[in-house]
């Protein structure tokens, strides 16, 4: 009746590795937008480039609101039903993105997208875990293939973009979707990871109050200087909204017999690490942004020149992988 593995039997471990290495490989850089085709987008829509960077503000925030009940949802379903049925999702929301010229529809299903792409990626973090042993040593190469990944998919969305048009990225990405969608119904055994749990514990207003929090405090930063921050009042209110929402959030945590987010673990000394880390790794994945205009606007490069340079980072980041990996197993020793 249960299984904590992914795959039937009869599979052969060097295939199960493969289909979990090729899941990595399609999920992990799936976003509502690209960095490297936001350009091309706002061409082609006619529409701010502050809406597009809104939308990948909204993915992450996706995930961020996914990631309290994630394991709660894993072992709610059978594996192969779920997951067969967030990639179709996913390659069905692709398809959305590729078709639609509303920077709106596309914001909200880049938050959609954020959300069952998490649901997703527990199901692959937890074997390769179990693989690697280590978690620090995991860590090590999980972010280095995920920051690498990134780069990958970015170079490929400004090539694709170029070679054909920015709506074809996310017709590739639906096919790729779809095709590990058919994988999983044929290798995926189809029972549960462990005993099956209830939904309804789940308080589905508290993600609503911490998708406003964040989508508000998001479209501030993005929408701040083409609007004068303080001298608009959309800014002024969406900062009310986003202040308003987090405080009654944190209200319904302390109130709440199962608290969708229990603000006890903050007072762990490993959560306020990872915490800090997690602000310096945004900060660094924030420096993309500033590296675009000053190639693109300042040194006058084309967006595909631009990309190789982005590519340029692999190199460091295996490298610093690799350090962090012996860094975790010194300090083990």
């Amino acid at each position: 009746m249960y299984n904590k593995g992914l795959f039937n039997d009869w599979v052969p471990k060097p295939v199960q590795l493969l289909m979990i290495v090729l899941l990595v490989v399609v999920v992990l850089p799936l976003g509502g937008v690209y960095t490297g085709n936001i350009s091309f987008m706002v061409g082609g829509t006619g529409e701010l480039s502050e809406y597009f960077m809104f939308a990948n503000y909204a993915t992450t925030i996706g995930m961020g609101a996914c990631m309290p009940i994630v394991l709660r949802m894993k072992m709610r379903f059978k594996v192969r039903n779920k997951m067969v049925l967030l990639l179709v999702l996913l390659g069905l929301l692709n398809c959305v993105n590729a078709t639609t010229f509303s920077p709106l529809v596309i914001v909200g299903v880049s938050l959609i997208i954020g959300f069952l792409k998490m649901m997703v990626a527990i199901e692959l973090f937890l074997p390769l875990m179990m693989m690697i042993g280590d978690r620090g040593v995991f860590y090590g190469v999980f972010y280095t293939a995920v920051l690498t990944l990134s780069q990958v998919s970015s170079y490929y969305a400004v090539k694709v973009s170029i070679l054909y048009n920015w709506q074809q990225f996310f017709i590739v990405i639906a096919i790729l979707c779809f095709v590990m969608a058919l994988l999983c119904w044929v290798l995926m055994h189809n029972k549960y990871f462990s005993l099956k749990v209830p939904l309804y514990h789940i308080d589905w207003m508290s993600i609503i109050l911490f998708m406003s929090t964040f989508m508000f405090s998001a479209y501030v930063l993005a929408f701040g200087k083409q609007q004068d921050w303080l001298n608009s009042t959309k800014i002024i209110n969406s900062s009310i909204t986003a202040f308003v929402s987090f405080a009654v959030l944190i209200v319904r945590q302390l109130t709440l017999k199962r608290p969708y987010l229990s603000l006890s673990v903050f007072t762990r000394s490993n959560v306020l690490n990872g915490l800090f880390m997690l602000f310096w790794l945004g900060m660094f994945l924030g420096t993309a942004s500033i590296q675009n205009i000053f190639a693109v606007g300042v040194l006058g490069y084309d967006q595909l020149t631009n990309a190789k340079l982005s590519l340029l980072m692999i190199p460091g980041l295996v490298a610093a992988g690799i350090t962090a990996i012996f860094w975790f197993k010194k300090q083990n020793l």
